[in-house]
C-alpha cells in the first residue's frame, strides 16, 4: 500500500482497531443481555455464548470450533 497511501498512514504505529468506536461498550453491554450475566461479562462465559451462537448458526459447527482458541480468564488456549 506504499504507493498508494501517505507515508504518515502506512508507518503509523498499530492502533487496537476499537479504539475510540466505542465498541467495547457496545460489546459489554450485548454480552450481558445474551448471557444474562452483569458487565464485564467473565471471559468463560463469553466464550460458551459464542460457541452456543456457532452451534445454532452453523450446519456443521465443529469445522469452525476446531480452528478457534479456547477464551480463559487470562488468555486463549489454541
Amino acid at each position: 500500500m506504499e504507493d498508494l497511501l501517505p507515508a504518515d498512514i502506512v508507518w503509523r504505529n498499530k492502533a487496537q482497531f476499537d479504539e475510540g468506536s466505542g465498541s467495547i461498550d457496545t460489546l459489554r453491554v450485548a454480552l450481558a443481555k445474551l448471557t444474562g450475566k452483569p458487565a464485564p461479562v467473565p471471559r468463560e462465559d463469553q466464550a460458551a455464548c459464542f460457541r452456543a451462537i456457532l452451534e445454532k448458526q452453523f450446519a456443521d459447527p465443529a469445522l469452525i470450533l476446531s480452528q478457534a482458541g479456547i477464551w480463559t480468564a487470562s488468555r486463549v488456549v489454541v
